[in-house]
């Protein structure tokens, strides 16, 4: 859904995963989502991310705003 987070870890040895994003991708762009790094995230939706706090979407963000913005 969105502002949802994905996280990825990219590392020697994983060709597995680049394999399956490869296929992934594409399709969820032709669902209609945007891959977006999460500073471009937080940017449009006008968020000032907190050292030391975890994030498991803007939403959640969104939901929290006096602390976190």
């Amino acid at each position: 859904r969105d502002g949802a987070i994905v996280l990825q870890h990219c590392f020697e040895g994983n060709e597995k995963t680049v394999e399956a994003l490869k296929r992934i991708l594409p399709w969820c762009v032709e669902q209609g989502y945007r891959m977006i790094t999460v500073s471009e995230m937080f940017r449009e939706w006008g968020i000032v991310p907190v050292n030391g706090k975890y994030y498991r979407s803007a939403e959640q963000v969104a939901l929290d705003a006096p602390y976190t913005r």
